[in-house]
């Protein structure tokens, strides 16, 4: 019986030290299946990456987030919980930042064009022929949206150059 109890202690002993024998990096692939998994891998992980780079990962995972929710509308919370991390977990920060930062280009494609047909109703007005009330509407209604949409051509200029940045590094370089 000691022999048993001192084996089962050894064992125990054995994979305690060999889980924590391993030396986080980079190229780890995240293992999350909620938001607690989650948490604590990005914790393991604080050491690799910077604070940039996990806010980044927190942008990415909220923008697999909302395709999740447009694939897959009414899921119950545990189906929901189960296909969204189905999309992270064994994937690496950089194919998720990768994701991410896709999903955004898509995000804000879709917004400017949006706005551009909203902007085109108030272009085509002659405004000569409204009253100054109306005028002054569609002047600022214009103004708003041209304003909205260079603030999106920005973004998307920006989120753009990063994703093809994330393209071109290699996965073990990437920082």
């Amino acid at each position: 019986m000691k022999a048993r109890i001192a084996l089962t202690f050894s064992m125990l002993l054995l994979a305690v030290a060999m889980t924590g024998c391993h030396k986080v990096s980079r190229e780890d692939r995240i293992a999350a299946h909620n938001d607690t998994g989650f948490a604590e891998w990005t914790a393991n992980h604080s050491t690799v990456f910077s604070p940039t780079e996990l806010s980044e990962l927190d942008t990415a995972r909220q923008q697999i987030r909302f395709r999740v929710m447009q694939q897959h509308p009414g899921l119950m919370s545990q189906e929901f919980s189960d296909a969204f991390y189905a999309e992270i977990d064994g994937h690496t920060v950089h194919e998720l930042l990768m994701t991410g930062y896709a999903l955004q280009v898509d995000r804000l494609k879709t917004e400017l064009a949006n706005y551009e047909g909203q902007l085109q109703p108030f272009k085509s007005h002659d405004v000569s022929a409204l009253s100054d009330d109306q005028q002054h509407y569609v002047k600022e209604s214009i103004a708003k949206l041209e304003r909205l949409m260079g603030e999106r051509r920005d973004e998307l200029a920006r989120v753009t150059n990063r994703l093809e940045e994330l393209k071109r590094t290699p996965e073990s370089a990437a920082h």
